[in-house]
């Protein structure tokens, strides 16, 4: 008997992951919360959760800041192409790949670095 298998996929700004509190509004820093949580529920019925935490993309809402940032269309094939590929975690474009790149090599001092961001 073939077993059905689902995925859901959750995306979130990658600053939420290094917890930039001050930088994103509450209800998008849960996702990261919700998606670890659901991930776990939900895999004995062989449901997929994906985390997707891509940088700024090239959006209406994000045309006043000024930074880089990938289209929508590479953060939707990336995040594809990650799903074909059954990776949880994704991250796509370069500012994303960098924050994780930092985060898992010196936690501190990306902290350090995000803190002038932070007002105050």
């Amino acid at each position: 008997m073939a077993v059905e298998r689902w995925s859901i996929f959750c995306p979130s700004p990658v600053l939420e992951i290094f917890r930039c509190w001050d930088l994103i509004p509450l209800p998008k820093r849960l996702y990261i919360s919700w998606t670890q949580g659901i991930r776990a529920e939900l895999a004995a019925q062989v449901t997929q959760v994906f985390g997707v935490f891509p940088g700024p993309i090239e959006t209406d809402m994000a045309k006043d800041f000024d930074m880089g940032k990938s289209s929508p269309d590479l953060i939707a094939d990336g995040t594809l192409s990650a799903i074909e590929q059954g990776v949880e975690d994704i991250f796509i474009d370069p500012m994303a790949v960098q924050f994780r790149q930092d985060y898992f090599s010196d936690p501190k001092a990306l902290e350090a670095q995000l803190s002038k961001f932070h007002p105050g």
